[in-house]
């Protein structure tokens, strides 16, 4: 009834607003945000959007338009789309009373918009696939009739194939190709933004030239208004962790300062760790939003975990080091022998030793996600005294607590020199010589 009754206003509100003059095109920051380009193809959906409060950015300044939008976002924005309604009850375990979606996910619900991935779980971390968006999309607009579709990707037995054929008669895609309409492929922000705007009719507006990205503060990917300092914190011992998927949601967006670590960052790990299958490495995004993940997953403070990056690979994934001989190196690092003979033991992010953790690769190598998951699960067992550090005899949080100070005053020393904070961020930097020496890529 309520989304009937919305896309006959959506309607009569496009009829009056045809009315209005389109301006040109012009150049520069777009609808606040520095990072929306006014002449993406985005860049006006992504205005109308934040006119209508329908997104507020991910950072002050950010929309992050080329990340990935997670299922928990798309409920967010189709939720406001509609104007807020109440919600209702949902089935999901991994939907958490509280969370920035929630009310969203329970009306998606409610107005048979979701059916969730499994009858008990709605997978809220989780990329958003174009199959996925398109029926969301369908089922809000009340399931109206299409037509036929040209995609070679879309069989008739597919649950998203009548949504898809409504969305070329509407002329919201052209698919990928003009045969393909890859309904399996993950959507952006920008993207997303695109598709609602579509729905809406293309309403017109006037693009505000305006905006510079951040990197810090904000919510997550939905837009949640940050709550304190919105930072991850050290968990106390024996504390309950949160899920992975459950961080995913919770991760504030943050500019790549790293653009050499693309490939391991959009890499996910292989498999889960033999003996320890909570470490799976199962994200993808910016290096510092993967740092932002392995904190939060694993309880540690997001600086503490900043600033050890700093001092392991100054963010670089492509970082080698403790370099011996070819015996113990991992056979994939075998071709990477330097002028004298060796090559190196420590990869990655995090400097991940194969000799003493063999079962880490070879996704340690390849997956920034992994790398990190990994070196703060050891990290977090050192913490709850169920791992040694350096054969030390201690009690649990001990040693480390003195050791998760020391990064952290690292970190905020590092904060406070205005020339090591521009070289941290600059994405041309090249760090000096041995483990840190690791270019841009």
């Amino acid at each position: 009834m309520f989304r009937s009754l919305h896309r006959a206003l959506v309607a009569a509100a496009v009829m009056v607003a045809m009315l209005a003059a389109v301006p040109s095109s012009p150049v520069g920051a777009a609808a606040g945000f520095g990072d929306v380009d006014a002449g993406a193809f985005y860049a006006r959906p992504v205005q109308w959007m934040a006119d209508n409060e329908i997104t507020t950015g991910t950072s002050p300044g950010c929309f992050s338009p080329d990340r990935d939008v997670t299922r928990a976002e798309v409920a967010v924005f189709i939720h406001r789309f509609a104007g807020e309604p109440a919600g209702g009850t949902e089935p999901f375990t991994d939907v958490a009373t509280g969370q920035y979606y929630t009310e969203a996910v329970a009306w998606m619900v409610r107005e048979g918009i979701t059916t969730g991935t499994s009858p008990t779980t709605f997978s809220p971390g989780r990329a958003v696939t174009r199959g996925e968006l398109a029926t969301f999309l369908w089922r809000f607009m009340s399931e109206p009739a299409g037509g036929t579709e040209p995609f070679a990707d879309v069989t008739p037995d597919r649950f998203f194939a009548d949504a898809v054929a409504w969305m070329v008669s509407d002329g919201i895609t052209n698919g990928t190709s003009p045969t393909t309409f890859s309904p399996g492929r993950a959507v952006t922000r920008g993207e997303v933004a695109t598709f609602v705007y579509r729905v809406a009719g293309e309403p017109p507006v006037d693009l505000s030239l305006d905006g510079t990205c951040g990197s810090a503060g904000g919510g997550p990917g939905g837009d949640e208004p940050p709550s304190g300092s919105g930072g991850f914190e050290t968990l106390p011992l024996g504390a309950q962790l949160p899920s992975g998927a459950e961080c995913a949601t919770r991760v504030r967006a943050a500019a790549e300062t790293r653009p050499g670590n693309a490939g391991p960052n959009a890499t996910r790990g292989f498999a889960p760790h033999p003996t320890m299958p909570r470490v799976d490495g199962d994200f993808t995004g910016t290096t510092d939003e993967i740092l932002q993940w392995a904190a939060c997953k694993w309880g540690i403070d997001e600086d503490i975990v900043r600033a050890q990056t700093v001092k392991e690979s100054y963010w670089h994934m492509g970082a080698r080091g403790d370099r011996t001989g070819a015996f113990a190196c991992h056979p994939d690092l075998v071709g990477d022998i330097d002028e004298t003979g060796h090559c190196p033991e420590s990869v990655g992010i995090l400097q991940v030793r194969y000799p003493f953790h063999p079962d880490a690769f070879s996704s340690a190598i390849y997956s920034t996600a992994y790398n990190a998951d990994y070196t703060y699960a050891v990290w977090r067992a050192c913490y709850e005294g169920e791992y040694g550090w350096l054969g030390g005899n201690y009690t649990a949080g001990e040693v480390e607590a003195k050791l998760f100070d020391l990064y952290l005053r690292m970190y905020r020393k590092v904060i406070k020199e205005e020339e090591v904070v521009r070289t941290w961020v600059d994405p041309g930097h090249k760090t000096g010589t041995g483990a840190n020496a690791a270019a841009e890529g």
